[in-house]
């Protein structure tokens, strides 16, 4: 993800992505949404593709809608919901459940509905 006017934090967020550190790029993405507001409509869709890719679908949702508040690209947001709806029809892991992600560190899902790295 490359754009003029890119800053440090988001090229690191990036990174984190790219290199599949989804929970820490929740992270680094939503604080750039709450301290930098010229850039957190794209944080937020992008916090919402890191749950996404976690099978965390419903907060993928909640993050997309957030995007589409903030002023990201409509067909954008309705195609990010779409896949993350239909993926949530196919996958809904129960309490307890694991997770291999594709980082290789295992993640158990909580009662809260959150994904929380399992101890080995």
């Amino acid at each position: 993800m490359q754009y003029q006017g890119m800053t440090d934090d988001l090229r690191r967020a990036a990174t984190l992505m790219a290199e599949k550190r989804y929970v820490e790029a929740i992270y680094a993405y939503r604080t750039i949404c709450e301290s930098q507001p010229a850039h957190a409509a794209i944080a937020a869709s992008q916090v919402g593709a890191a749950y996404f890719f976690i099978k965390q679908y419903a907060r993928a949702i909640e993050w997309y809608r957030y995007s589409g508040q903030l002023g990201c690209d409509p067909r954008m947001v309705t195609d990010n919901i779409t896949e993350a709806e239909q993926a949530l029809a196919v996958y809904s892991p129960m309490v307890g459940d694991v997770m291999l992600a594709d980082t290789g560190e295992l993640y158990q899902y909580g009662a809260d509905g959150g994904w929380y790295p399992r101890p080995r």
